[in-house]
């Protein structure tokens, strides 16, 4: 972690706003995105909000806001300082001799062009150009009879540097007429605006500072919804954060693309390429941006010119843009489904495989157990008077060839039979011998042979010669075999 922090680039940032304001929001956004990707190595960011919407920027705020600056970084020395808005680059450039004078500062959305003539070397970036020229050419193709726009704005700072813009760039329309209409008061402006004619159209410059009747500093919804009470006008805008709410849009102060910019810029200065980072000041960060639902209310219709280079807002989507992204997790799933089927068939075809292998050797085992037992029968067939018995040791199934009819009649081949007819047959402690024999011929290899008394089929007694012993295959013992044979006496 130390290693990582000598190395890592600090960058702080100060902005004249909020976090909450859209248009200061969007060029942090831009920014730090923007340079991450930009810049290869570590960076620290810190962020600081003058929030000068709420409290004015005053020499004891500024004082305070400076002093706190210095506290609290006084173990920090930023390479970088990145400014948004004309407040924070005001501070900066007044308290520059006392706050890291040495680290260049990048700016953007600075609106007094005048600050060129008086930076140093040291500051680099974007300038916020309101481009009226683009809006009035809108507003002439939205409604060529149109011979008078209306210009509002809250009355500070920000404002005045607007109108002193918009002044010099109308004095080309010779056919046109811009009414200013400014007050740090919304209601005193609402009042000016419901008294224009029907259709005007009405430009929003910098609004965020109106106030209420009692002075209390108003939210941006608030404010964009009070002016859009007012269905008999048409508003357009020169930021594009103020377009909600029923305003159209217009050839907008981009704050993303501002933000994207100084991020350009501060790429070159932490890479020390002080030359590249020159030039930026005269790109022009704006953009046509509309609203989609504003523009069918206003029945305003874009050419296909405009349509083909702006950024339109609240669009109404394909069903495939709709639901793309569940679309895509379904055809990610399936995929996930099929792939997991062809496993499991993988796995269960080398199963059936195995089973399939198995069986066939069984098969074979079969084939040749079979072959061995017809050339016993072969055997036996020579031997007068005999029968033939095994015991299955896995299923303990009991099978007879009685060819002698020693037991059975008409026992010509090897069947089955229950073992309470087997052992009918035998004297109880001549049955109790055979079972000892047949237990110790599955635990051996021996032949056992004894003698004993048999119960013949008429009833008559007999006499056999008993041998038994286990018969083993290739997977070891499967059963045990017993052979009578009839003693003539």
């Amino acid at each position: 972690m130390q290693l990582f922090a000598s190395k890592a680039k600090s960058v702080l940032i100060i902005h004249s706003y909020s976090q909450e304001y859209d248009w200061t929001k969007r060029q942090h956004e831009a920014f730090v995105e923007k340079l991450a990707d930009l810049y290869q190595g570590p960076l620290e960011i810190s962020t600081e909000y003058l929030d000068t919407k709420r409290l004015a920027l005053s020499k004891e705020y500024s004082a305070f806001f400076l002093e706190y600056l210095l506290y609290k970084y006084k173990s920090l020395y930023p390479d970088l300082i990145y400014v948004t808005d004309d407040n924070a680059f005001n501070f900066i450039h007044e308290h520059e001799a006392t706050l890291f004078a040495q680290t260049p500062v990048v700016f953007s959305g600075v609106n007094n062009l005048e600050v060129s003539n008086f930076m140093t070397k040291c500051y680099f970036g974007i300038f916020e150009h309101k481009e009226i020229r683009e809006n009035i050419e809108l507003i002439r193709t939205f409604s060529p009879k149109t011979k008078d726009i209306y210009i509002i704005g809250d009355d500070s700072n920000t404002y005045a540097s607007i109108e002193k813009e918009i002044k010099m760039q109308m004095g080309s329309y010779s056919t046109l007429k811009a009414h200013f209409i400014a007050s740090k008061s919304l209601y005193a402006v609402i009042q000016k605006l419901q008294k224009l004619p029907k259709h005007s159209y009405v430009l929003l410059t910098t609004i965020d500072g109106f106030s209420d009747m009692n002075g209390v500093t108003l939210t941006l919804k608030g404010i964009i919804h009070e002016l859009a009470k007012m269905k008999h006008l048409t508003f357009l805008s020169l930021e594009d954060a103020y377009i909600q709410g029923g305003v159209v849009g217009g050839y907008v102060t981009d704050g993303h693309k501002q933000g994207m910019l100084a991020a350009q810029v501060a790429k070159h200065l932490l890479n020390s390429n002080f030359t590249d980072a020159i030039g930026f000041e005269g790109i022009s960060a704006n953009s046509y941006i509309f609203d989609r639902e504003a523009l069918l209310d206003s029945r305003i219709i874009l050419s296909e010119y405009i349509t083909r280079n702006a950024l339109i807002l609240n669009e109404k989507k394909s069903f495939m843009q709709r639901y793309e992204e569940y679309i895509l997790s379904v055809i990610f799933t399936l995929f996930i489904l099929f792939v997991i089927f062809m496993i499991v068939v993988f796995f269960v075809s080398r199963e059936k495989k195995s089973e399939l292998e198995e069986t066939k050797k069984s098969l074979i085992n079969l084939q040749n157990g079979l072959k061995a037992n017809s050339e016993l029968i072969v055997n036996i067939e020579t031997i007068e008077r005999i029968l033939y018995w095994e015991i299955n040791i896995q299923t303990n199934r009991i099978s007879f060839l009685d060819y002698g009819n020693l037991l059975l009649a008409d026992q010509p081949t090897l069947g089955q039979v229950e073992y309470a007819l087997f052992k009918s047959f035998l004297y109880p402690e001549d049955f109790q011998t055979m079972l000892t024999h047949i237990e110790n011929a599955k635990l051996s290899d021996k032949e056992f042979v004894f003698e004993h008394r048999l119960i013949h089929l008429d009833g008559s007694l007999g006499k056999v010669r008993h041998t038994i012993e286990r018969v083993d295959s290739d997977g070891g013992a499967k059963k045990v075999v017993g052979i009578m044979q009839s003693i003539r006496v």
